[in-house]
């Protein structure tokens, strides 16, 4: 069994979400982690078999019985976050764990007609991690089910923040 957990890349290095996702993907990769590396690129752009195909390589090695942690969104699209789980829920027995960063849904006002399909994503994970407790109990009443979560601790947040801050007025 290995653990994996995946990581945004082709963004503005200020980007807070690259920075953010790439900064978890370290502290993963100190434990032990396998990095899958995700590109930014116009989803719109692939058909269905060629977004299949795509993700199958992205998730190549992964394998039965791993752990991934998956962090979104992936700012690709909601589509193709989607079709990632839809992928890796195909392995036998891998866990699924979803980490949070955003929820593109709450963030836009404009996109909170996602927010069933995204609950219905998380809802298929092993584990959800998420920022807050509020965040926790809001999902909830959106029809959050999964009966694993966990709630990350303020204080290592408060310090990826500073360093966030610090690398962007860099």
């Amino acid at each position: 069994m290995r653990t994996h957990i995946t990581n945004i890349y082709g963004h503005s290095p200020k980007s807070t979400a690259l920075i953010a996702q790439n900064m978890t993907t370290e502290i993963g990769k100190s434990l032990g982690f396998n990095e899958v590396g995700i590109y930014a690129y116009p989803v719109s752009d692939d058909t269905e078999k060629e977004l299949r195909v795509r993700i199958d390589g992205i998730i190549s090695g992964v394998g039965f019985n791993d752990v991934v942690v998956a962090q979104f969104p992936t700012w690709n699209d909601f589509e193709f976050d989607e079709h990632l789980v839809e992928r890796l829920k195909i392995y036998p027995n891998l866990k699924l764990v979803i980490f949070v960063h955003d929820v593109s849904p709450l963030m836009f006002s404009g996109n909170y007609y996602l927010m069933p399909r995204f609950i219905a994503l998380c809802n298929r994970a092993d584990l959800v991690i998420l920022p807050t407790k509020a965040m926790f109990a809001r999902l909830r009443s959106e029809g959050l089910t999964v009966k694993k979560v966990v709630i990350q601790n303020f204080g290592i947040i408060k310090q990826c923040c500073h360093i966030a801050n610090q690398n962007l007025n860099a």
